[in-house]
């Protein structure tokens, strides 16, 4: 079974038909923004059929990139199934040291580092708490009481756009992340309070 690593153009590339996994495209979408492609899609050098990546080569669509880094793997029709089921099994016997994952959580404390992780501050709450972990309170200084409005903050964002929504989205984030030189995920946040500060101005 020979093997390669290569980037390949997305249109050459095909997913696996009738793919038992359901995977959370969300989140590997903004994995990708954050960390980029770290892992490779494993695909069948026969057909170009992807046995190992398929949410994560949806996301890439999603995303627009034009190549996706890809190992390819050459066998027959059997082993390729073995392969496609043995991956999404061996994911799901999968488990966590809770001392190590707690104190790699606890050095990512704030939600903007969270971004990409696949976890948002509530899930790192509850797991915290269900192994029982104290989290030490931060220090908090008196200020001057002011009046202001009650917003508490945004934990995770959800874009429900429709295919030309999402394009004209797309470009906005890509201008706003070249001026700044930030990645896309931190343009989205940047975006928000800019049009923030207009509100606020009532300039809009």
């Amino acid at each position: 079974m020979a093997e390669q690593y290569v980037e390949v153009d997305v249109n050459e590339l095909k997913e696996f038909p009738n793919n038992a996994r359901i995977g959370n495209v969300r989140e590997i979408y903004e994995s990708l923004l954050q960390n980029g492609q770290y892992r490779p899609l494993v695909v069948n050098r026969r057909d170009n059929i992807i046995l190992a990546g398929n949410h994560t080569f949806q996301a890439i669509k999603r995303l627009g990139w034009a190549k996706a880094l890809v190992w390819y793997v050459d066998v027959d029709d059997k082993q390729a199934k073995q392969i496609v089921l043995v991956d999404n099994k061996l994911n799901d016997d999968a488990t966590y040291d809770y001392t190590k994952l707690e104190k790699a959580i606890k050095e990512l404390q704030d939600v903007s580092d969270l971004i990409g992780t696949g976890y948002t501050q509530k899930a790192v709450d509850d797991l915290l708490a269900s192994v029982k972990t104290e989290i030490p309170e931060p220090e908090v200084k008196e200020i001057e009481p002011k009046e202001e409005a009650n917003v508490n903050p945004v934990l995770d964002i959800v874009l429900l756009l429709n295919d030309e929504r999402f394009e004209i989205y797309k470009q906005n984030i890509n201008i706003i992340s070249e001026f700044y030189k930030i990645n896309p995920t931190q343009a989205g946040l940047k975006a928000m309070e800019l049009y923030a500060e207009k509100a606020e101005a009532n300039e809009i």
